[in-house]
């Protein structure tokens, strides 16, 4: 039961990253003015 739970906290931390990296993507190719502001 743990160890399910423990799977889907991984993959759901997985997806997360992946679209964290494609966020950061998007938005340095959109504008790296923009994304300097941010950080």
């Amino acid at each position: 039961m743990l160890l399910n739970a423990l799977i889907r906290l991984c993959l759901f931390a997985q997806i997360l990253l992946d679209y964290k990296e494609k966020l950061i993507h998007y938005l340095s190719c959109s504008s790296n003015k923009k994304l300097n502001n941010f950080i």
